[in-house]
């Protein structure tokens, strides 16, 4: 039997803050809060942490998982895109670590997030 992959429990304040972080680095970035498809291994986690797992743009009108996409992941533009969400990233957890209140606001809507979805 192949591992049972859930649903990601993208938390709305690290959400708002990594697309906060990206727009501070000229980047639109829009996080949903409830991304509703699909399944990851990452999804596992966000269960058990507040966790996103945000998507950025490398290129433009080509799907992931094809070689075309392979082949742009290799370019410039790729990693100058992978860079920045690196450093929304860092900026992200500088946040969270300036700012106790805004831990403490993501560990409670984990914590909520996962008692609505067990109840």
């Amino acid at each position: 039997m192949s591992p049972r992959y859930e649903t990601i429990n993208s938390n709305p304040t690290l959400a708002e803050l990594y697309a906060n972080a990206m727009l501070r680095l000229g980047v639109d970035c829009p996080m949903e809060s409830d991304r509703g498809f699909g399944s990851t291994d990452m999804g596992n986690v966000s269960w058990r942490v507040p966790a996103i797992q945000p998507m950025f743009k490398i290129v433009d009108h080509v799907p992931n998982h094809t070689r075309e996409f392979t082949a742009a992941a290799a370019t410039d533009r790729a990693f100058q895109a992978t860079f920045e969400a690196a450093k929304a990233m860092a900026f992200t957890a500088i946040d969270l670590l300036a700012e106790p209140a805004l831990l403490d606001k993501a560990k409670r809507e984990f914590q909520e997030s996962t008692a609505a979805a067990t109840a």
